[in-house]
């Protein structure tokens, strides 16, 4: 693994910034336009509910420890996220196809999103819509590595996309 950080690390060095700077921007752009239809069709199913077990959760971490909080969903967490979910479990499944490993990643990414933030939440339409932002962004963060073949655009993306969401959490509390 730490061979195949090193090599994609230089690859992505390699190319010029401008173009780098492209492609995250591009896959931020389409994880929002994602989110904004997910939580289109979330206002439109689950209009009775104001904010979402996951959001509270996470907006607590950010009002107990926002350095803390900052760091682990900007950096830690995508750098971490992005070896597991595209540098192991992608290749693994890619034996099967590269469509078999989109769609897989995108599942368990989305699961485990959910499995470890969506405790208590009883709403199962609620749940189900949460799902599919994270199961969505997991497809797109497939489809990503899948044609560039390097990690470091999905943890630039992943990374860029997380101090978004930071950033707006932090103007609202």
């Amino acid at each position: 693994m730490k061979q195949y950080l090193i090599t994609s690390f230089k690859k992505f060095k390699a190319d010029r910034i401008s173009v780098n700077i492209k492609r995250v921007l591009a896959g931020v752009g389409i994880a929002f336009l994602l989110s904004y239809i997910v939580r289109i069709i979330e206002m439109t199913m689950c209009s009775n509910i104001s904010v979402s077990a996951n959001q509270s959760n996470v907006n607590g971490y950010f009002v107990d420890y926002p350095i803390l909080a900052v760091i682990m969903s900007v950096i830690m967490g995508p750098f971490t996220e992005e070896i597991i979910y595209r540098g192991i479990l992608f290749r693994f499944f890619s034996k099967y196809g590269e469509l078999c490993a989109v769609l897989s990643t995108g599942f368990l990414f989305g699961t485990m999103h959910m499995l470890f933030f969506s405790f208590g939440n009883t709403n199962i339409l609620l749940f189900l819509c949460q799902w599919l932002d994270y199961f969505l962004s997991g497809i797109l963060l497939g489809f990503i590595y899948k044609k560039y073949k390097n990690i470091w655009i999905n943890v630039s993306i992943h990374g860029t996309w997380n101090l978004i969401v930071a950033v707006i959490i932090l103007t609202q509390i």
